[in-house]
């Protein structure tokens, strides 16, 4: 009887612990504290996106070598046409003359181009060597349910933190999260995973049971961050999701109910927010009286003013705060309504005013191509786990990017990276699953 070797032993549970897939789940976990200031679950989350990335690259040496082209070469010009767009917006925008006394961030030229030398090569560097090193559609099915367990995880602190009366921000859930709206968005997306679970995968009546109950926990949570822009992607990225069904009678009922939930919670959940009206004024008029409505709109049109001002290189990057303050032109009212902002509310808008036509176009390129490969590669229905995996993804993908049109900028969330990441994967294990398909059909 031969003895276990101990290095042998102690090298095979490293490379259970870091596995390309365990390394993803632990990001997942990490998004959920990637926005919070003001509780005790605030940690450095950029330096362990850092060494996770590190650990990544480690373990993907040898497929970096022998790796061959599969994706098109149009990401990889868009992706280029829009890194050069930060730099260039810096160079050719307006004059970083930042107001400590009027923002508490450091905007200024030095700090705003350290920060795009750092977060650009960790977050590319993080999105390809997921794309390298997940290799099977199990996997990411994995990395999904890692998704629903980080927002039971967060469901669970936000019921302690309540009981403690810390958790609310302006009578608004925000757990883990400095921002209700994160926390609304979280929500909507275990809610969307677990549809597409229920609807495009066999499972036995108690696990149904189990992930209906979590959804309706998730609702409820999400419900009470009372962030509309969650509430209007809940109900998109559902419409989209029931696109893929075959029944044409779910798409219809689910449908029409869901547009008429929106109708009618839209209106209560605005009526009872902070600073919406009075708590007995529950009416649709009320909706429209919150004057962070009337803060976005200015931004917008700020920011539209600054695109035209600068279209092809837009303002600088990280400096639309800094222009609105320093030239009249953009700005020529009293400040106290939007003072300490510091970006607009629309990765949209952001993009049109900051990195101008080079980065908005280079952007929208990369969605759009995204977009079209996945569906793509969706309608191809290989399998069930072909369906879930691909209509999930697609399903995260259009939540980050349409709530991003309503609320802050997206392109250097950890969250955006780890979905390019797992869309990356997913084409490329589809791609090589189709291709084998299609070369045994030639043999037979």
């Amino acid at each position: 009887m031969t003895t276990p070797n101990i290095s042998n032993i102690a090298l095979y549970s490293a490379s259970r612990v870091f596995s390309n897939m365990s390394l993803v789940c632990i990001l997942v976990f990490v998004t959920a504290f990637t926005n919070g200031e003001n509780l005790f679950f605030n940690f450095n989350h950029v330096i362990v996106t850092f060494i996770v990335t590190c650990i990544l690259v480690l373990l993907n040496m040898d497929k970096l070598f022998f790796h061959k082209k599969i994706l098109s070469s149009y990401f990889f010009l868009f992706i280029v046409l829009f890194v050069i767009s930060f730099f260039a917006s810096m160079y050719f925008g307006l004059d970083y003359t930042s107001n400590p006394n009027l923002n508490r961030y450091d905007i200024t030229f030095d700090a705003s181009l350290r920060s795009l030398l750092f977060k650009i090569p960790m977050h590319l560097t993080l999105i390809f060597f997921i794309y390298l090193g997940i290799d099977r559609l199990s996997e990411i099915k994995r990395i999904l349910f890692a998704f629903i367990l980080c927002a039971l995880a967060v469901n669970i602190i936000t019921l302690f933190l309540l009981s403690t009366g810390i958790n609310t921000i302006e009578g608004r859930l925000a757990s883990t999260f400095e921002d209700p709206n994160y926390l609304g968005r979280l929500e909507v997306i275990s809610i969307a995973i677990s549809i597409c679970y229920l609807i495009f995968k066999e499972s036995s009546f108690n696990l149904k049971m189990i992930i209906i109950a979590n959804m309706v926990f998730s609702f409820l949570i999400q419900v009470f961050t009372y962030s509309r822009s969650s509430v209007l992607s809940l109900v998109a990225v559902i419409i989209l999701i029931f696109y893929f069904s075959k029944s044409k009678f779910l798409k219809i009922i689910f449908t029409s109910g869901l547009i008429l939930g929106m109708v009618l919670l839209i209106p209560i959940m605005s009526s009872v927010r902070y600073g919406a009206g009075s708590d007995a004024d529950i009416s649709f008029i009320s909706t429209f009286l919150d004057p962070s409505n009337a803060l976005r709109i200015l931004l917008n049109l700020i920011a539209l003013k600054m695109f035209v001002h600068s279209p092809f290189f837009g303002v600088g990057y990280n400096n639309f705060y800094n222009v609105m303050l320093n030239y009249s032109e953009f700005f020529p009212i009293s400040l106290p309504l939007i003072t300490n902002t510091v970006i607009v509310h629309s990765w949209l808008f952001t993009l049109l005013a900051e990195q101008g036509l080079l980065g908005f176009i280079s952007f929208v390129s990369l969605l759009i191509i995204s977009f079209r490969r996945l569906v793509i590669s969706i309608k191809q229905r290989i399998s069930s786990d072909n369906l879930f995996v691909g209509v999930s993804l697609l399903s995260l993908f259009f939540i980050v990017v349409f709530n991003g049109l309503f609320f802050p900028t997206i392109i250097m969330e950890l969250l955006f990276s780890l979905i390019c990441g797992l869309i990356g994967s997913y084409l490329k294990i589809m791609k090589i699953n189709y291709s084998s398909t299609i070369e045994k059909l030639r043999v037979l």
